[in-house]
């Protein structure tokens, strides 16, 4: 089959990793894959060969937070490319008008219309998340419109977690076209390493006992994840909260956050190999419970026991797995959980190495996501 998966995001960010690790695994399976995406920088179309599977990235006018998928001279790059170009299955990875639009162009076309679901965006979810009130209630019709309006006139839809799949039917879609399917953990970029070794790399303290975090976060969750940090630093006084990537605040001063910033990604192998622990604090939001968080995948690689609150599809998760602990969306029991496994370096460990034994175990794999994927588009076609 020739698919075609649309996203907002820009290359490398958000939803666009997880369509590219969904069409890399279907390439694997004889299929042909292209992705479009936006480009990060310059006014052209760019074609890029990324492990067997054609990106196109299109530019735009608009910059900063509009560049996420509301720039109309993207969707009109997006269109122009695609009048030459034909396919059996285009899927859209959310449906913001520059995945959308050009997907909905590719369905008059003939081509079979699939959307994938995997982040809350409108009224309840996370335009709620947003500090300015102006903006909030702006975005919040736009949101929801362009989250729910398209859905229904898809021929199957994709979803990451529970709360969406009930939300689908909600929407009064049909429960046979509603797929469910999880990010798969991935073992081919993220390696286990010696946790001296990489503190040793990086010019980081042994001693330290460091807490990590990948990637940006809601207000509401970065308040849990500080307020419960400053208690955990008052009863483990060696404590480091390490934020690895890009981030969204700006870290206290005092010395115990450490902030990389963008990195590559070996630099992420050695920051998550150099960590003790590595943790989830997401508020009990309907942002949070409408998502399943990629960093997860991550951390389980590593082989870093993870502390997560018990929001979402994280609870029946590590109740399957044992890949570490879960503890009540406040930071009294975050603190409670941490400490917890700085007092016990043997259950730390144990969590480890599930963790990574359940990022190698076939069935939580990107081939097992592609194949299940794959079977529901021959279902539905």
């Amino acid at each position: 089959m020739k698919i075609l998966m649309t996203c907002f995001n820009i290359v490398g960010r958000g939803t666009y990793l997880r369509a590219l690790k969904l069409a890399t695994s279907l390439q694997q399976q004889g299929h042909q894959l292209t992705i479009l995406a936006t480009n990060s920088s310059g006014s052209k179309v760019m074609e890029t060969w990324v492990d067997g599977v054609l990106v196109v990235t299109a530019p735009g006018l608009l910059q900063g937070s509009l560049r996420s998928g509301w720039d109309v001279y993207d969707i009109l790059r997006r269109i122009f490319w695609l009048r030459g170009h034909n396919f059996d299955i285009v899927h859209a990875f959310e449906s913001r008008p520059t995945a959308i639009y050009p997907a909905l162009y590719m369905q008059k076309k003939g081509t079979a219309l699939f959307t994938d679901w995997c982040d809350w965006f409108g009224r309840g979810g996370s335009v709620e998340e947003r500090p300015n009130p102006v903006i909030r209630a702006v975005l919040r019709p736009v949101e929801t419109f362009y989250e729910e309006h398209f859905r229904p006139y898809a021929l199957g839809t994709t979803v990451i977690c529970s709360t969406l799949y009930a939300r689908a039917v909600q929407l009064g879609i049909s429960p046979r076209t509603v797929l469910q399917i999880p990010n798969g953990l991935d073992v081919t970029s993220i390696k286990p390493m010696n946790r001296m070794a990489a503190r040793r790399a990086l010019g980081l303290a042994d001693a330290d006992f460091m807490i990590g975090y990948v990637g940006a976060s809601f207000k509401r969750d970065l308040e849990l994840m500080l307020s419960a940090f400053d208690q955990i630093v008052q009863q483990i006084p060696t404590a480091k909260l390490v934020h690895i990537g890009r981030s969204n605040y700006d870290a206290p001063p005092g010395g115990r956050v450490v902030s990389t910033g963008s990195i590559s990604e070996t630099q992420l192998n050695l920051y998550l190999a150099a960590c003790n622990v590595c943790w989830l604090p997401l508020s009990d939001t309907n942002a949070n419970r409408g998502r399943f968080p990629l960093k997860l995948s991550n951390y389980l690689a590593a082989g870093r026991p993870v502390v997560a609150t018990s929001v979402g599809d994280l609870r029946p998760f590590f109740h399957q797995h044992m890949v570490g602990l879960l503890a009540n969306p406040d930071p009294n029991d975050l603190t409670t959980q941490i400490v917890r496994l700085f007092r016990d370096p043997d259950l730390a460990e144990g969590y480890g190495r599930n963790a990574r034994l359940t990022s190698e175990d076939p069935q939580n794999g990107w081939s097992q996501r592609a194949e299940e994927l794959q079977n529901h588009y021959k279902q539905l076609t």
